[in-house]
Formats: structure tokens, sequence, C-alpha cells
């Protein structure tokens, strides 16, 4: 179990890290935190038709019709849980202008860099490999059902809408300190993380 335990915990770790740093190191405001999300959230949803169109071609047991069904339903759910996540900026912050916070976030530099040209093909890259790692290699396609990798990825996106109306009707109600988010977002996508990897 604790061999099992270890490489999840660092993974977990890795992938918190980043946005704590942002915050705290390199003055990343909490629409920075939530894009960092939001493009992984979005290269999550390219890789699990990656093994999905995997499964189908070791035991082709792939309803075509079902998986588009499944997709569908998961980028609506991506969809809504996106535009919850926006309105929720706005309560949060209501002078937020998004088109300029986006810019920002591209061209943000750190060490000379605009990180736009360093963080988006890092993610892009470290979801693939992470799908190479966990997936491809550990032959994952041959023991793990169509069904059950799509009620992981809606359970994922149920939990992002659910997680959008926490954080709102507590920013509607309390109007913490912004750094309550951001711990409460890490915090919440790291134990998700890790009672789904624990499971698998």
């Amino acid at each position: 179990m604790s061999n099992k335990l270890k490489p999840v915990y660092v993974k977990v770790f890795g992938d918190a890290l980043l946005p704590l740093l942002g915050y705290f190191l390199w003055d990343w405001s909490i629409y920075f935190i939530l894009l960092f999300y939001i493009l992984d959230a979005i290269v999550g949803e390219v890789l699990v038709h990656l093994k999905t169109k995997k499964i189908k071609s070791y035991s082709e047991k792939v309803v075509v019709s079902s998986w588009i069904q499944q997709a569908v339903f998961s980028a609506l759910l991506l969809i809504i849980g996106l535009v919850g996540m926006h309105l929720s900026m706005i309560v949060i912050e209501p002078t937020i202008d998004f088109w300029n916070e986006i810019y920002l976030f591209l061209s943000y530099e750190e060490m000379g860099i605009a990180q736009g040209y360093v963080l988006l093909p890092l993610i892009v890259f470290m979801g693939y490999a992470q799908y190479r790692n966990e997936f491809l290699f550990p032959r994952k396609f041959q023991t793990v059902t169509f069904q059950n990798l799509w009620r992981t990825q809606i359970v994922s996106r149920l939990a992002i809408c659910i997680l959008v109306i926490v954080l709102s009707s507590v920013a509607y109600w309390l109007h913490p300190a912004s750094w309550v988010y951001v711990i409460a977002i890490v915090s919440a996508t790291s134990i998700y993380q890790l009672l789904i990897d624990q499971r698998d």
C-alpha cells in the first residue's frame, strides 16, 4: 500500500506546488490560478478521448454513439463549470476585466520569459506524459473499461461544478481574503486527486 501511495502523494504535491508558488511568490491573482486549472481541465478533456480511442483499439467494445453521448455531457458540464467560475470571479472581484487578465496571464514574465510561451506547452506536455506513464506504459487500456473511464470523467466535471457553487456561496456571504480561495481551490483539487488515484 505504501509503495502505491508514495508516487501519488508526490504527484499531487507537484500539481499543487505551481499554483501556490504562483500566488505566494509570483503575484498571481485568483483568476490566474483558475486559468491554470482551466487549461489543465481542457487538456484532460482531450486526453480522455485519447484513452477511449486506445481502449477501443484494444477491445473494440466501445460503442461510438455512447462515446459521443458521454463526450457531449462531459463538455457541457465543463462549460457550465467554466461559466460558473467566471460568474464567481465577478462576485469576488466585481471590477475584473477578463480579457485583460488573460493577456496579463499569457504575457506575464518570470526570468525574462513570457509564461504563455512556457506554461501552455508545459501543461500539454505534462498531460501527455501522464497519459503515457499512467495509462499506456502500465497498459491500463487492457483493464480499464470505457464505462469506468467516462464515469470518472463525468464525476470530475461534477466536482468542478460543486466547487464553483461552494466558492460562489462563500464569496457572496463571507467575503474572505483572496488567499482563502487559493488554498480552498488547491486543497479541494488535491484531495479529489488523491481519492481518485487511490481508488485506481
